[in-house]
């Protein structure tokens, strides 16, 4: 049985002059319910521009990708073997990947990244790798060094972030435009014109 939901104009009267918390709840629940809504919608609309662009394709390289796994310290899980397949599938798609990768604080989302950048890197692609913060962007370019010291991009990662100073912006501006930095790891730094 579908629960009925009171109208905008009702939450908004309810909210701001309530009789009871009941009235608030109701309010809460049908402007809750409606910013939901909201964002379901422009997700789908989203998808669907996203739909009519075309990317270009990234041949899936089995060796590489075992040789990946293969220098790993540890064996990845079957929801990260899962997840790295579904991307390569993805990525050799015409379509732009849509993908979100969720998961706690050590479960290895960066190890699915740094998979992922690794057939675009083998593909003559530079690779951006983008962090909410300058602290998070530091701890993924130390850890995919790390991961790719036994690649041949091991000397090709860089770090571009705002409490840079201006020369080594610049140098970090210079080596993503010569190709010499293959994957970038940074935050917002990373998609101002200038990159």
């Amino acid at each position: 049985k579908r629960a009925k939901t009171i109208s905008r104009a009702e939450a908004l009267l309810k909210l701001h002059n309530p009789m009871s918390t009941k009235d608030i709840e109701e309010a809460k629940f049908r402007l809750g319910l409606e910013e939901v809504f909201h964002m379901q919608l422009a997700g789908l609309l989203t998808r669907n521009e996203l739909l009519k662009e075309h990317s270009p394709k990234v041949a899936f390289d089995e060796k590489i990708a075992k040789d990946f796994v293969k220098h790993l310290p540890f064996d990845l899980t079957p929801d990260q073997r899962r997840t790295v397949w579904n991307i390569y599938q993805d990525m050799e798609s015409e379509s732009p990947m849509n993908r979100l990768v969720e998961g706690d604080v050590g479960s290895g989302k960066t190890v699915v990244a740094c998979m992922a950048a690794v057939m675009a890197m083998k593909a003559g692609y530079q690779v951006l790798f983008m962090a909410p913060t300058e602290i998070l962007a530091r701890q993924h370019a130390n850890s995919m060094a790390t991961l790719l010291e036994h690649t041949e991009w091991a000397h090709q990662i860089g770090l571009l972030v705002g409490g840079l100073s201006a020369k080594q912006k610049k140098e970090m501006h210079m080596r993503i435009a010569n190709g010499e930095c293959r994957l970038a790891v940074g935050t917002n730094a990373l998609i101002q014109d200038k990159v």
